[in-house]
């Protein structure tokens, strides 16, 4: 596994500038923007973003009662153009990084096969980066943390490696390295009567962006005291 840094890009909101493709589609294609939103891009669609429905098969579903299943590979083309507005300068700062650093530059992001493609080969990004890694290829998308965990092992992460994602929300720095919990000690007047509540604190002994869960019980006889 390398030891060298990564770099990990979300394409859109980071790759590609946000673009209101659909601004137009009611007066090219007589498809209301609204409509399709609800009826379309909705949590369905997410079937399509893992990689468990067909882009082509959904978007036929939506289209043929319009009357429009004849032009779908049209409108398919005519989405992906009008969507894909790449920036260039961002580019230009991860292949800076790259030869700053003797890191490698992954994408990570939530896309389905087709337009994933479509930005491979048409768009030209494919040699900006070691690796594109996206949903529908793991069959499953952000922010579930296996998407992460699925995506490190994509990348060959070592253990005491670091990750940097930039996302369309926010910059956070995850790091690999083993990390451990830690449990505070309580102390409390017990009482002759009634019940009290002790408050445990868990510590992680480094901060990371992965979500983390801790099993625990407890023990007759783990307590001690004094009269």
């Amino acid at each position: 596994m390398s030891s060298a840094p990564v770099l990990v890009l979300d394409i859109d909101g980071v790759v590609v500038t946000p673009a209101e493709w659909m601004s137009d589609i009611e007066k090219e294609w007589g498809l209301a923007p609204g409509s399709m939103k609800k009826e379309f891009f909705n949590e369905g669609f997410l079937e399509v973003l893992r990689g468990r429905l067909d882009l082509y098969v959904a978007l036929n579903d939506y289209l043929a009662p319009l009357g429009k299943a004849g032009r779908l590979e049209e409108f398919v083309a005519y989405w992906f153009e009008k969507e894909t507005v790449v920036d260039h300068a961002v580019l230009e700062q991860a292949a800076a990084w790259r030869e700053r650093t003797g890191g490698r530059v992954f994408a990570g992001t939530n896309l389905e096969h087709h337009r994933m493609t479509y930005l491979r080969e048409q768009a030209g990004l494919a040699p900006h980066f070691d690796e594109m890694i996206y949903s529908a290829a793991l069959g499953v998308c952000k922010p579930d943390r296996v998407f992460f965990t699925n995506a490190q092992a994509r990348m060959g992460i070592s253990a005491a490696q670091s990750i940097f994602f930039v996302d369309d929300v926010s910059i956070e720095t995850c790091s690999v390295t083993s990390r451990s919990f830690s449990i505070s000690d309580v102390a409390l007047t017990e009482g002759n009567a009634g019940s009290k509540n002790a408050v445990f604190t868990t510590f992680l002994s480094s901060r990371d962006c992965q979500s983390h869960a801790v099993n625990f019980s407890t023990a007759n006889g783990s307590a001690s005291g004094s009269d």
